[in-house]
């Protein structure tokens, strides 16, 4: 194996390179974090450039101010939402959401599951400190700069629901809408342009 590792991820369970599919069915981000690193023990990384972390399916996970998992992963198959989408149809219109965001919010978007998080599991909603998809999670957690920020790209951030492409930052109006009364600093994701470094695992980087 040489060049770049790339590592995929769904709700079924991940692929790295050649290796995989692997099933790992679950909803405990650390358990699919484990599954991985174990996957990858006895690869020979001297070949290896870049580690990078991807994903066709999204999903939210939720953290404390420790970077600890609150609760299992939202996946974004996970129906829950599908009344959320529609609040948020009835505060604005496919118009608004499109000049605003890009998208229509459905059940599978992040901007509906927080609605969901918020309206139907307060204490968790009042805890979370920082929020991200598995991929995001995962792909920090490789890195080892745990101390650092959870990095996205801008194209990941604009499927959420909750990004302003044209600002390029998240939308007040959005974030506002789920929670007005939250501090939002931190708890999105950290844009970073494409083939970022975000750390670096068995010495080799992990990239965005």
């Amino acid at each position: 194996m040489s060049g770049h590792l790339h590592i995929s991820i769904s709700s079924r369970g991940f692929e790295a390179n050649d290796a995989g599919p692997i099933d790992v069915v679950t909803e405990d981000v650390d358990d699919l974090l484990d599954a991985i690193v174990a996957s990858l023990e006895g690869i020979d990384f001297s070949n290896i450039t870049r580690i990078r972390v991807t994903g066709a399916e999204s999903g939210l996970v939720v953290l404390d101010a420790e970077g600890r998992p609150l609760r299992p992963i939202i996946w974004e198959h996970d129906e829950s939402s599908v009344p959320d989408a529609g609040w948020c149809l009835k505060k604005h219109d496919e118009s608004w959401w499109t000049h605003e965001t890009g998208m229509v919010p459905t059940f599978r978007a992040m901007v509906t599951k927080l609605s969901w998080l918020h309206r139907s599991e307060p204490d968790v909603w009042a805890s979370a400190a920082r929020i991200c998809t598995p991929v995001q999670y995962v792909r920090w957690r490789l890195g080892r700069d745990t101390g650092g920020p959870i990095v996205a790209s801008s194209d990941e951030m604009a499927s959420t629901g909750l990004w302003n492409a044209e600002r390029d930052v998240a939308s007040d109006a959005v974030t506002g809408l789920i929670d007005a009364e939250r501090d939002w600093s931190g708890v999105l994701p950290t844009v970073r342009p494409g083939d970022s470094s975000i750390g670096s695992l068995y010495g080799v980087l992990v990239v965005l």
